[in-house]
């Protein structure tokens, strides 16, 4: 029993640290948000696609894509993720950014 209660603190405290270095991450940065032009998308399918794929890479925030606009709002940490990567990202399924529109800053201070 007593191995036991070691063993789920012991996940509890990794859990916790994990986390607080993803917000940390975010904390101090300069948060943009665009919105992409895509092509290609014709389903909730290409939308969760595109979204799952972008959120792997460092320095995102979040990501929603429309099939029916043809449209994806991204936010992310420019000093940790690249415009460049995340259009390879997306063009390696399928789709192609045709346009980034920057619709604000954000910065967190």
């Amino acid at each position: 029993m007593k191995a036991l209660s070691i063993f789920l603190l012991s996940i509890t405290i990794l859990i916790s640290c994990n986390n607080k270095e993803k917000d940390q991450g975010t904390t101090s940065s300069d948060l943009q948000q665009v919105e992409m032009t895509i092509e290609g998308m014709t389903c909730n399918g290409c939308e969760q696609t595109i979204e799952a794929n972008v959120m792997k890479l460092d320095g995102i925030k979040s990501i929603k894509a429309d099939h029916e606009t043809g449209k994806a709002s991204l936010e992310y940490d420019a000093a940790n993720a690249d415009m460049a990567e995340i259009k390879k990202v997306i063009a390696e399924k399928g789709y192609n950014v045709t346009a980034v529109a920057k619709k604000e800053n954000i910065s967190k201070e």
